[in-house]
Parts: structure tokens; sequence; C-alpha cells
């Protein structure tokens, strides 16, 4: 099982808003388990709650769906 930095995520997502690419549309996605939880985080470029870009947490398969920014 491939343990993945919550940090690291944030930081490469924010990165990759902030950069030269951000100028086109792009989505990455990641998901991140650890024992029965499994979470997905997707990074959705253009963004609409974001100028740039939005940061889509899913997690209890599907049925919690965040858009902290």
């Amino acid at each position: 099982m491939r343990m993945v930095n919550f940090r690291a995520v944030l930081l490469s997502a924010a990165s990759m808003c902030l950069g030269p690419g951000a100028a086109f549309a792009a989505n990455l996605s990641n998901t991140c388990s650890r024992g029965p939880e499994t979470r997905v985080i997707e990074v959705l470029t253009p963004g609409k709650v974001g100028q740039a870009c939005d940061l889509n947490v899913i997690r209890d398969n599907g049925a919690y769906r965040s858009t902290p920014y």
C-alpha cells in the first residue's frame, strides 16, 4: 500500500495552479488509502471556486465531496 503525504499533494497542486501551465485546462487526480479509508484528491484547472484551480476532496465512496478552494 502506498502512503501519500497530503501536504506534498497540496503543495504540488498549488505549484501546478501557479505555474506557467495554468493558462490551459488540466486535471490531476491522486488516490490515497490507509486502512479502510480511501480519499481522492483532484485538482481541477480552471477553477470555479478559485480563479486558477479548485481542489476537490472525495471520501466515503463518493458520499462526501468538498471543494475547500
